[in-house]
């Protein structure tokens, strides 16, 4: 006997080592969730999908044993329980005695228009307390709401592990904006359209994005303060189309002191934009305007010629008139044409049209081509 005790002692000592482990083990919170309730919109089977999802997602924040569904169940129709209707907290707490779990989580989610609406709670079965209640609203496709399991599941997870703080440090966001029907995005997550009321956001920064088909999009750092809920009004500027031509073609595009490239040239533009516009080109003067963007603007300005660059036209066209006087005098029948450089002559008269190639550092004109 005696020399056995050596070995009870261990075994004791090594049962008092691995109780703490034990105990790490069994601190997570043992929960039973009841299907969700349809308030209309959704199919029984779309219902009990994002249920399942929700189980899921629970079980992955590490925070709850979750029971499963088939489990529960089981016990409850052993029990005589009927679980269909069971949507009130009072009958959330009765199945939760009879399955033994510490929480209940229960719920539903209706529809109104194109809006999806998610309320859940989740209760305490020793004292029947209502420790959270999640509201949700969803505009968007159904596949959308998948998502949403998953920040609920988060948010109560965070509940269990900082019980102390979580519950006193949540916020909320009154969205709304011109145009409506905005696409909102809560840190890069679609949370719902404008008009949109979002409630228990985490305390601190948020990135906010709004959003709509035809308008800039808008995006802000929000701080989110516990226990406030934050009006928040945005009206949404525009996309305006920019159109830029000219007469020559290929003049140089300077906008806001930016070189953007050459005529004919269109882009978008935020409404309310200020735009210091210029146009060069070589042997013409600059042309230049600013505007602020209110509507769509088409520009077609005619470009002026420099004196300098007028003058060798003129003597261009001086020279293509004794040409063909010296064809006419030589008997000649013979025409012929100089385009290049701005000088046509046909019979006796020169015209002057207008050319502009070269580059904008060059003072030398092109010059005419040979006779034909």
């Amino acid at each position: 006997m005696t020399e056995r005790l050596p070995w009870i002692v261990i075994l004791v000592c090594l049962l008092y080592a691995v109780q703490p482990i034990f105990a790490q083990q069994t601190t997570k919170t043992t929960i039973a969730v009841i299907d969700l309730a349809s308030r209309g919109g959704l199919s029984q089977s779309e219902i009990g999908t994002l249920t399942d999802r929700l189980r899921s997602l629970l079980v992955q924040t590490q925070a709850f044993t979750v029971v499963d569904r088939g489990r529960m169940e089981e016990v409850l129709a052993e029990q005589g329980f009927q679980m269909s209707g069971c949507t009130s907290a009072e009958c959330a707490v009765e199945a939760g005695q009879i399955l033994g779990v510490e929480q209940m989580m229960t719920g539903s989610i209706g529809k109104i228009g194109r809006l999806y609406t998610i309320d859940i709670i989740l209760i305490h079965v020793g004292t029947s307390q209502i420790l959270k209640s999640l509201t949700r609203d969803y505009q968007g496709e159904v596949e959308g709401l998948v998502e949403l399991m998953r920040s609920i599941a988060n948010e109560l997870g965070d509940v269990q592990k900082k019980p102390e703080t979580v519950l006193q440090t949540v916020g909320g966001l009154d969205i709304e904006s011109t145009p409506r029907n905005a696409d909102v995005f809560i840190d890069n997550r679609p949370v719902g359209r404008t008009p949109l009321k979002l409630r228990d956001l985490q305390t601190g920064t948020v990135q906010l994005k709004i959003q709509t088909s035809g308008y800039a999009p808008h995006d802000d750092v929000v701080t989110i303060e516990s226990g406030k809920t934050k009006p928040y009004v945005v009206k949404l500027k525009k996309m305006l189309r920019l159109s830029i031509t000219s007469t020559p073609v290929a003049a140089d595009i300077i906008i806001n002191d930016k070189n953007i490239g050459q005529t004919p040239f269109s882009s978008n533009a935020m409404e309310g934009t200020r735009l210091d516009i210029q146009l060069k080109k070589e042997n013409y003067k600059p042309w230049q305007t600013t505007l602020v963007l209110t509507k769509d603007v088409a520009l077609n300005p005619k470009l002026e010629m420099t004196e300098e660059y007028k003058k060798y036209l003129a003597a261009q066209g001086k020279k293509a008139d004794k040409d063909q006087a010296a064809v006419k005098k030589s008997g000649s029948s013979k025409m012929w044409y100089w385009v290049g450089g701005g000088a046509v002559v046909v019979a006796t008269a020169a015209y002057i049209l207008v050319s502009g190639n070269g580059k904008e550092e060059s003072k030398d004109f092109p010059a005419p081509p040979g006779r034909p």
